[in-house]
Formats: structure tokens, C-alpha cells, sequence
């Protein structure tokens, strides 16, 4: 199977804003990423940026008050490119020229905010069993079928239990991640061309425990997570 170059850009409109008012992405992971693309100023990433490879990072003002903004950086490459161009220098401090990584107290304090040299995420087929996840889910997790969870399906998440509501007028189905879950491990045998939306719940803990969601179409993520 060949390995596809899969990017996951996850937005909220109104988290969080730079200066500018531009609106902030909850996250970005990327493979594989193209180097003709460039993040400078006026760029805000209130979440974790995370990229196998390296990135072209670029400012043109001289002050540090519009550079390039992220929550955390992380890289597998151990250098970003400075640019605006894929011929920039390589460097692999937080501040080179007039270029600042914004909030620089915080990457200056290295990793996690800060951190080069990071183990890659798994994105290619080849990389991860999927067949070994979803034997897992069937067996000792939770195995739901594309009838269970149609393409548009909505599922809640929280921290003992999924809800999934097929439509806005379908009864809602609770799915327990406590009670007869051996193994933390999800599985949605969908079609690739499905989607669902996964939300977490404000009003909830969260997750606190570790939990592996698997299909064969795209996740849509929103809330904390």
C-alpha cells in the first residue's frame, strides 16, 4: 500500500485570537509536508504543532509582536527552515534574525514547548496494525459497525462513556469505555468516505485514561479532547 502524506488541521473559530484576530487551529499534525509552504506572521496555533519533518518558518518585521505563534513546537527534522523560501538557512533555536517563536519565553525553555529531533508521528499504513486494532476492538474493546455509526454520526465524549446520535432526531446510544472494556480501544468499521464528529464535553473531566479511536473515514474533532 502506498504511504499517503496525511494532514490533520483541526480548527475552533473562536478559542482563541492573535492580535491580528485571526482564528486560532486547536492543532496541526502533518507528514510528509511541503516545504513550499510557509508559516509567518500573523500565524497563531493555539495548540500542539507537531510535523514529520521540518517547516519554513518566516518574519518580516523586526519586533517579535506579530511573529509566528504556537502553543508547542514540535518537529521530527532537528532544524525549521527560516525563510520565506525552502533555500532559507536552517536553524535550531528559537530565535534566528528577526524571526521570533512566539510565546519565546516559553519555547526558549525547550522541550515540550520547544523540541527538534522528536520521534515521528505513525501516519503511514505501513507504520501502524490496523488489522491488529481492530481484532483488538472486536475482541476485548468496542467494535461498533457503519449501521451503528453512520456516516455524520455525532458522538460525545466523555470520561466513562461514548454517546452516538446518528441524526438530530435519532435517541441517543451510550456505549460504557468501563465496564467490559479490557482493552482501551475503539473501533468504527465505517466506509472511507464516511466522516463522524467527535466532541468532547465541556461540562465533563475529560479522559483521563489513554484511548485509541480507530476507523477507515475521517474524524472531526471539536471541544476538549
Amino acid at each position: 500500500m502506498r504511504k499517503l502524506p496525511v494532514s490533520l488541521l483541526l480548527s475552533a473559530v473562536s478559542l482563541l485570537f492573535s492580535q491580528k484576530g485571526s482564528y486560532s487551529y486547536y492543532c496541526y499534525f502533518h507528514d510528509d509536508p511541503i516545504q513550499s509552504a510557509c508559516f509567518t506572521d500573523g500565524y497563531f496555533c493555539g495548540g500542539p504543532f507537531r510535523v514529520n519533518g521540518s517547516v519554513i518558518l518566516a518574519s518580516s518585521t523586526s519586533g517579535r509582536n506579530n511573529d509566528p505563534h504556537f502553543y508547542s513546537f514540535t518537529l521530527s527534522s532537528g532544524y525549521y527552515i527560516c525563510g520565506p523560501s525552502s533555500s532559507g538557512p536552517h536553524a535550531n533555536t528559537s530565535q534566528y534574525n528577526r524571526l521570533w517563536i512566539e510565546l519565546f519565553e516559553m519555547m526558549e525553555q525547550g522541550a515540550p514547548w520547544f523540541n527538534l529531533g522528536a520521534e515521528p508521528l505513525p501516519f503511514g499504513a505501513e507504520q501502524v496494525e490496523w488489522a491488529v486494532l481492530k481484532g483488538m476492538a472486536m475482541n476485548y474493546g468496542l467494535y461498533l459497525t457503519s449501521a451503528e455509526v453512520p456516516n455524520g454520526s455525532r458522538i460525545l465524549l466523555e470520561d466513562s462513556r461514548i454517546t452516538v446520535k446518528t441524526s438530530i432526531y435519532a435517541t441517543p446510544v451510550i456505549y460504557s469505555l468501563t465496564t467490559g472494556l479490557v482493552e482501551p480501544v475503539v473501533w468504527i468499521d465505517n466506509s472511507p468516505t464516511d466522516n463522524f464528529y467527535l466532541k468532547g464535553n465541556p461540562d465533563s473531566r475529560g479522559i483521563s485514561k489513554n484511548l485509541i479511536i480507530g476507523t477507515q473515514g475521517t474524524i472531526c474533532f471539536s471541544d476538549p479532547v
